[in-house]
């Protein structure tokens, strides 16, 4: 009877224990330990847990915004955290580089390819190897490149899957220059080179990077995964957010603040069915070790 009691106390504290890591006190203690974002004023505009493939915890992807004194501008950072909030450290935390500038038909352009898009950047499982990876339009010097980062688990780093250069015409109108397409029963995207010519790329698991095949013959292209006809329609999410002198915390891709009565599913409050197992359960003791009292 007592294995059957301990037995029952176990299966009740687990749920409690397991519960997901709250999304406030990830922020807090963000603030409190990164203490070079701290030092420059720096501010989290968006976070939200992603399935990057790092091991050890709840994968963060974490925006910071901050205004640079150097040249008077403001810069935005994307981090990707893995924190132990019980014991109050950063156990994993790598930068993906961003542009700042992103331009409204940029980012039409992110939101009609698969994923979330967060404005900077796409985020979504675009190889189908069941992780998430960071896809970004780069308008660089000298040429503007299509860039997809994700986790290495042989550097234990985040890497460039690929940095493709494409054709941008700086033109609104201008169509996405990238499509996800399913070509010669290969899954991939097709890109608009600089000389206004398609060329394919699938993944290559082997060398952990996308390669170019060919170019695209239409012929053979079986499926198309971008709605080209409605890009032009899509508004970013937040459009001020970039040159906001305060930003507030941004949730899941909207412009909430994050407060204590979100509905987040990340955000730590412990479920109403997780109370009710625990009284049920205790009740239960309670009666057993009544029972076992008065047949003594």
């Amino acid at each position: 009877m007592k294995k059957a009691i301990i037995t029952a106390v176990f299966f009740l504290v687990i749920p409690v224990l397991s519960f997901p890591q709250d999304m406030e006190q990830v922020v807090t203690m963000l603030y409190e330990k990164d203490i070079t974002r701290v030092k420059f004023e720096e501010k989290i505009i968006f976070i939200k847990n992603f399935n990057f493939g790092i091991p050890g915890g709840v994968n963060w992807l974490v925006g910071w915004h901050g205004y640079l004194e150097n040249n008077r501008s403001y810069n935005t950072s994307m981090v990707i955290y893995i924190v132990d909030v019980i014991e109050r450290e950063i156990i994993f935390s790598r930068q993906i580089s961003v542009s700042d500038d992103i331009l409204q038909y940029v980012i039409s352009w992110q939101k009609s390819l698969p994923g979330i898009s967060i404005d900077v950047c796409q985020v979504g499982d675009f190889n189908d190897n069941g992780f998430d990876d960071i896809l970004q339009f780069r308008d660089g010097i000298p040429e503007p490149r299509f860039e997809i980062h994700g986790y290495n688990p042989l550097s234990n780093g985040i890497e460039r899957f690929c940095s493709i250069p494409y054709l941008l015409t700086r033109q609104d109108d201008q169509p996405p220059p990238v499509e996800f397409i399913t070509y010669k029963r290969m899954k991939g995207f097709k890109v608009l080179y600089p000389t206004n010519r398609w060329f394919f790329y699938t993944w290559n698991e082997d060398r952990r990077e996308y390669v170019e095949v060919e170019e695209v013959n239409p012929a053979y292209i079986e499926e198309t995964y971008v709605n080209t006809g409605e890009w032009r329609n899509i508004q970013p999410t937040f459009p001020s957010v970039l040159a906001a002198p305060e930003p507030e915390a941004v949730v899941d891709n909207s412009a909430t603040e994050i407060t204590e009565n979100s509905d987040e599913p990340n955000n730590q409050q412990t479920p109403f069915w997780v109370w009710v197992a625990i009284g049920g359960g205790l009740l239960l003791i309670i009666c057993v070790v009544v029972i076992i009292k008065r047949k003594k």
